[in-house]
């Protein structure tokens, strides 16, 4: 006999990496657009798009340093 229910999802899972930056670029492009909606012409997109890699590369650097932490501790 088998049981229909699934199996418990192992904790040890990591989310994949294509799924986080897909989330966070819709997510970038859902703000813009909300903003552009509430402020019509107030917004540069240029100055959108610069400081999106701007806060990419930073979010880069402390993943790096997050990741060097954990495997030498």
């Amino acid at each position: 006999m088998t049981s229909d229910t699934p199996a418990p999802a192992s904790a040890s899972r990591r989310p994949r990496f294509s799924t986080i930056v897909w989330g966070v670029a819709v997510l970038a492009f859902a703000v813009y657009m909300a903003i552009e909606a509430m402020a019509p012409g107030s917004l540069d997109p240029l100055i959108w798009l610069l400081g999106g890699v701007v806060l990419l590369g930073i979010a880069l650097v402390v993943g790096g340093i997050v990741a060097a932490a954990r495997r030498t501790g």
